[in-house]
C-alpha cells in the first residue's frame, strides 16, 4: 500500500513539472542582422578601335529612297550693249573698214568678242542675227563680264585709209566777220566728202564749230570754187566761224575732222592744232 502511494505521488510530482514547464516563457530568438550587401563591382569595358583599313558603313533606310540631282553650273549671260552716241559698225575695228549699218541710240546689241585693242567690240544685231559687225566700244553701255570673250583678228581692210594734213592760212575777214583759213591736203586713198571744224579761245573756253559737205575756196565773201569730194592728192579749204570778238593774238584750240561719207559718215580722220593768228 505503502509503495502504490509513492507512485502515485511521484507521478504527481512529474506532472506538476511537466505543466510548470509548459507555462514558462520561451526565450526570444536572437534577432539576426540583415545581411551587408556589397555594392556590384562594375567590369571595365575597353573598345579597342578599328584597324585603320576597316569601314564600316551603316545602312539606315527610312521611308522611300530619293535621288538628289547634281547641281548645274549656271550658264554665263550673254553681255550686252546699248548704243549710247549714233554708230557706224563696220566689217572690221578700225573706220576704213566697210560699213554694215549705223545704230541708233537705244540699239540693243549683243556682245560676241574682243578685238585685238583697237577699241572696238564685235556685235550681233538681236533683231537681224545674220548681221554682225565691229562697233567702237566707248559708244556703248555694256552690261555683262567680256573680258572672257574671244578675240577675233580682224579681215584685212578692204579700203584704203584716210589721211590728210591741215595748215592754218590766213584771217579771212567778209565785211566785219572774221573767219580762220586753213588748208587741207588729202593725204590718202579715200575720197572725203564732209568735214567738221571747231576753234576754241583756250584762255575764255568760248568756241565756234561747223559741218560742211564741201572743202570750198572762197573770196569776197562768195564761193569761188565747189571743191567736193576732195579727191586723194587734192587740196580743199575749211574755214571756222565767226567770233563777235577779235581773236587775233589769242591762242585757239583747232579740232578738224573729215569723213569719206556726207554727214560725217563714213570713215573719218581727226587732227587737232593749236593756232595764234595775228
Amino acid at each position: 500500500m505503502t509503495s502504490h502511494f509513492k507512485y502515485i505521488f511521484t507521478m504527481l510530482i512529474v506532472f506538476s513539472l511537466a505543466l510548470t514547464a509548459c507555462n514558462l516563457p520561451v526565450a526570444a530568438s536572437p534577432t539576426a542582422s540583415p545581411p551587408t550587401v556589397s555594392p556590384p563591382v562594375l567590369a571595365t569595358l575597353t573598345i579597342s578601335p578599328l584597324p585603320a583599313t576597316a569601314t564600316f558603313t551603316p545602312v539606315v533606310t527610312i521611308g522611300p529612297t530619293f535621288t538628289v540631282e547634281p547641281s548645274l553650273t549656271p550658264t554665263q549671260a550673254i553681255p550686252m550693249a546699248e548704243v549710247q552716241k549714233e554708230s557706224n559698225c563696220r566689217k572690221g575695228p578700225a573706220e576704213n573698214y566697210e560699213r554694215v549699218a549705223t545704230y541708233a541710240v537705244g540699239q540693243k546689241l549683243e556682245v560676241v568678242a574682243n578685238d585685238l585693242g583697237a577699241g572696238f567690240l564685235y556685235v550681233r544685231n538681236p533683231d537681224k542675227p545674220e548681221e554682225t559687225c565691229w562697233i567702237l566700244a566707248a559708244n556703248l553701255a555694256v552690261s555683262g563680264e567680256v573680258a572672257s570673250l574671244p578675240q577675233f583678228t580682224p579681215p584685212p581692210s578692204p579700203l584704203p585709209a584716210p589721211a590728210f594734213s591741215a595748215v592754218y592760212k590766213k584771217i579771212y575777214q567778209c565785211k566785219t566777220d572774221m573767219f580762220f583759213m586753213f588748208i587741207i591736203e588729202n593725204t590718202g586713198g579715200a575720197n572725203f566728202r564732209s568735214a567738221y571744224i571747231k576753234a576754241t579761245d583756250v584762255k575764255s573756253g568760248k568756241s565756234t564749230e561747223q559741218a560742211l559737205n564741201a572743202f570750198d575756196l572762197r573770196s569776197e565773201c562768195v564761193i569761188a570754187k565747189n571743191i567736193t569730194p576732195l579727191t586723194p592728192g587734192s587740196t580743199g579749204y575749211l574755214y571756222t566761224l565767226p567770233f563777235k570778238s577779235d581773236m587775233r593774238g589769242r591762242t585757239l584750240k583747232i579740232i578738224i575732222m573729215v569723213c569719206t561719207e556726207q554727214n560725217l559718215k563714213g570713215v573719218c580722220a581727226t587732227q587737232v592744232l593749236e593756232i595764234k593768228p595775228k
